[in-house]
């Protein structure tokens, strides 16, 4: 419980995007991670949903994209 309650610290729900700490700046490849952490602990995927738009918006760069289609797979 505590570890999925830090994960969803790390979320934000505004922008949908995940931080590597609770309040920082997102990107796509943490974002990716937190999708993939949240799926694994069991967190109910209505709480990150946004998560996905983020990625649709935000991966541009092959490598954003592969590690995007990662999160997509796990959820």
């Amino acid at each position: 419980d505590a570890h999925a309650a830090f994960v969803m610290a790390c979320f934000d729900p505004a922008t949908g995007g995940f931080a590597d700490a609770p309040g920082g700046t997102a990107d796509v490849a943490v974002t990716s991670v937190g999708v993939m952490a949240a799926v694994e602990l069991g967190v109910p995927k209505e709480r990150f949903r946004k998560a996905l738009d983020y990625l649709k918006t935000h991966a541009k760069t092959f490598e954003d994209v592969r590690i995007g289609a990662a999160a997509v797979e796990a959820w």
